[in-house]
């Protein structure tokens, strides 16, 4: 996992974590802004697989 963080912030040019050695003191803010991002994505994410399932349900009711 600390491969793909180091990978994602080298990517964006940014900290996301406050560090000391390789501990995890916390978030930098550009991390906790990121974080918002992220949240938003995968709710909208789970929100287009419900409005999927409800249009695949509702399309076997009709046939």
């Amino acid at each position: 996992m600390s491969r793909h963080i180091r990978e994602l912030e080298e990517e964006l040019g940014i900290e996301i974590f406050i560090r000391r050695g390789k501990r995890l003191l916390g978030m930098t803010e550009p991390g906790k802004e990121l974080l918002v991002v992220a949240e938003r994505i995968l709710n909208d994410a789970n929100n287009i697989r419900r409005l999927a399932n409800v249009f695949t349900k509702t399309m076997w009711v009709n046939w």
